[in-house]
Order: C-alpha cells, then sequence, then structure tokens
C-alpha cells in the first residue's frame, strides 16, 4: 500500500500529454494553450478616452480653457494648443498635447470656456500599450482558458489556438448488484450512481465521456469490455475495484490485458482500493463502488490525470483554517479526507456522515479537511489543513 501523496506522484510523473490540435478562437473555453500567446500589436493602440468630457494638457488645471469644435473623426493628428481643450467621448483617440480627460462635473462652462476646478482621482485616459504590447507574452502555455483569457486573445488578434487535445474517455461500473439508475432496485441491487457521479465532474471541466454501462463480477465480462473500450479510449474510469470476488480480480483483469498495474491500494479514506494502471499511452483509474470514494479521488487523482494529459499544472487550492470544534476519528492507520463546511466565523466545521454511500455529506461540503495518518484528533481552533472544492 504506497501513501496517497506518492499516488498523485505516481499519476503525474506516469501520465503523458498528448497531442496538440488547432481550433477556432470561439471553442476554446477550457481547453489548455499547448504554446505561448504573444500580441501582435498594442493594446491600446493608441491614447484614448476612457469617459465622455473634454480633453487637456494636466498643466492647466485651474486655468479658462477655450473649446475648440472637432468632431471624433478628426481628432487623429489633431493637436491641442496651450489653453484650449476639446470634446471627446469615451473610446476616442487623444489629441496630441493632452494627457487628462475629466467630465462635465468636474468644470464650469462659461460660454465657449471651461475652467476645470478640480483634479479628478483618475486621469480619465487609456495609454498606448497600457495593457500590453506588440510582440508581448500574454498567455502561457498550459493556461486553462477561461471566459476573460478569451476575451484578451480576441483583443490581442488570435483567431485560432494550438491546444491539446481532449481525452477520449470511457466510463465503466462493474457489479453484479448494479442496475441502471431509471430503474427501482430490490432488495439485492443498487443503483448505479458511479456513472452518473463521473460524467457530471467530466462536464463540469468541459469534457464527455462514453458510458459503457454496468458489467457483472464476471472475469471475461470485464476483460471483454475493457478490451474493447481500451481500443478507442486514452483513459478508462472504472467503479467498483474493490467488491470482486477474487476469481474477478480486477488486478488479474487488467495484468492479462497488458497493463502496467503502478498501486492498488492506497492509504487513504475513502478510496482504499484505487487503481491506477497504464499500457501505450492508454491509461486505467479504477476506484472503489462506494460513490464518497469514487467522487473523492475523481476530484484528487482523476483530475490531476486528465490536466496533466491536456498540459495543465492542476492542483486544488490548499488553505489552512482554524477548525470550530474538537475533531475525533476512530482510525489513524490513512490518510483521512473529511468533507467540511465553514461556519459564519470562517472556521472549518467536519460534516457527519451516516449512512452507505456517504456521498450526501460530500455533496455539502466547500472542502477536503486533510487529516494525516497517525493523527485522530484536533482540538478547537487548531489550524488544519483544507483543499478548496
Amino acid at each position: 500500500m504506497i501513501t496517497f501523496h506518492e499516488a498523485i506522484k505516481t499519476v503525474k510523473n506516469v501520465a503523458k500529454k498528448l497531442d496538440a490540435e488547432y481550433k477556432d478562437l470561439s471553442l476554446c473555453l477550457n481547453r489548455i494553450l499547448a504554446e505561448d500567446v504573444f500580441a501582435d500589436s498594442d493594446m491600446p493602440a493608441f491614447n484614448k478616452s476612457n469617459l465622455d468630457g473634454y480633453a487637456f494638457r494636466n498643466d492647466e488645471i485651474g486655468k479658462k480653457l477655450n473649446i475648440v469644435s472637432i468632431s471624433s473623426e478628426d481628432l487623429l493628428g489633431f493637436q491641442i494648443k496651450q489653453e484650449e481643450c476639446c470634446h471627446v467621448l469615451k473610446g476616442d483617440i487623444l489629441p496630441k498635447g493632452a494627457d487628462l480627460v475629466v467630465g462635465k462635473d468636474c468644470v464650469t462652462k462659461e460660454g465657449n470656456t471651461i475652467i476645470v476646478d478640480r483634479k479628478p482621482k483618475k486621469n480619465g485616459v487609456s495609454f498606448k500599450a497600457e495593457d500590453f504590447s506588440q510582440d508581448e507574452l500574454i498567455l502561457k502555455k498550459g493556461t486553462k482558458l477561461k471566459v476573460h483569457h478569451l476575451a484578451i486573445l480576441a483583443s490581442a488578434g488570435c483567431t485560432e489556438l494550438k491546444v491539446y487535445r481532449r481525452p477520449k474517455i470511457g466510463i465503466l461500473s462493474i457489479g453484479s448488484e448494479l442496475i441502471h439508475y431509471s430503474k427501482t432496485p430490490n432488495y439485492q441491487q443498487q443503483r448505479d450512481l458511479n456513472s452518473v457521479l463521473m460524467s457530471a465532474q467530466l462536464e463540469k471541466m468541459g469534457l464527455q465521456a462514453e458510458l459503457i454501462g454496468i458489467v457483472s463480477d464476471s472475469f471475461d465480462s470485464i476483460k471483454n469490455s475493457i478490451k474493447k473500450m481500451i481500443k478507442t479510449s486514452d483513459i478508462l474510469f472504472i467503479s467498483g475495484s474493490g467488491a470482486m470476488s477474487e476469481s474477478a480480480n480486477l488486478d488479474k483483469v487488467i495484468d492479462e490485458i497488458g497493463f502496467n498495474i503502478w498501486f492498488h491500494n492506497v492509504a487513504v479514506k475513502p478510496g482504499k482500493h484505487t487503481l491506477f494502471a497504464n499500457l501505450h499511452g492508454k491509461y486505467i483509474l479504477a476506484t472503489p463502488g462506494n460513490p464518497a470514494s469514487t467522487y473523492v479521488q475523481f476530484e484528487l487523482l482523476g483530475k490531476a490525470l486528465l490536466y496533466k494529459m491536456m498540459g495543465h499544472k492542476y492542483s486544488l487550492p490548499t488553505v489552512r483554517m482554524q477548525i470550530a470544534s474538537n475533531f475525533k476519528r476512530k482510525k489513524n492507520d490513512r490518510l483521512g479526507i473529511i468533507p467540511v463546511r465553514f461556519n459564519a466565523n470562517n472556521k472549518v466545521v467536519p460534516i457527519k456522515s451516516s449512512g452507505g454511500s456517504k456521498i450526501y455529506a460530500y455533496a455539502k461540503a466547500k472542502g477536503f479537511m486533510f487529516v494525516p495518518r497517525d493523527v485522530d484528533e484536533f482540538t478547537e481552533t487548531e489550524y488544519v489543513h483544507v483543499k478548496m472544492i
């Protein structure tokens, strides 16, 4: 059995990046950049006004200024002289010589002249190349593209981006007792929650998977399903790794197919019977059938695997926070990952779980509290490590 930290290090070291492809900018939300992106021009391309108002020289505040009548279209090349100003609209190019724009609320107008009564807190101007200059690096390789990134790239003239290919993913649930979640189970059956759970987690990442369905606890059934799906998938997520009979042990199935098994037991709770294997650029991550185990290990190991393949450095943000009350657990032989919320005083409150799956506790969670191996309790106000989700 390896530690959780060894497991996540192994996943990141073993996983290899996928090939890159070119995609239209409009299709690149949540994609990972496969190359650095540089600006094709200055942004802004010229000094411009940030508001409707009057443009003039900064050193002439308090002086009477003559208003020069000029249209927005004629501002290019126009020069403001001493004791002059002109009316500008937001976004207009700034006349030469002007370095300040004030709104009408800052001036007193007398006929065709104004007096600037007070200097505003901001100069009302965006200067050339203030955001970025031509050939400047604006986004680094490995960046996960969010909505605002696309706007930045559009402003830099990008129409097509080189991004890492999205992995082809298959999801398989193992268990003779499992039925589709749409059906009503009898006392010997359980609804398959994990396929829905992992599909939703993938969709939140901007990824999609092929749902293979449910396979019985049979060596041949499991083997045939894996061999079929691994031909068209880069990654296969399997739930039910610890619930099979000895004859249909998943380790034996995967080993016979030819996969290299890196680990099949991790000193973590939930998720002890988590397995990771690879073969010629194909990967299998198998988790126990307990939905809480599947959810947690997908968030931690599954996302680490996926993002490494897509060229992105991923880790859940970790903070140190005080725990709201005393905490104690029964066993301390594994790293504990406890669902937590935060109270009004921004202190950590562990969420108690009951029932078989414990997924309901994790559904309320805002983070995971990590309880180190050999630690069985925390005292009130003690600082703990929490990974935000």
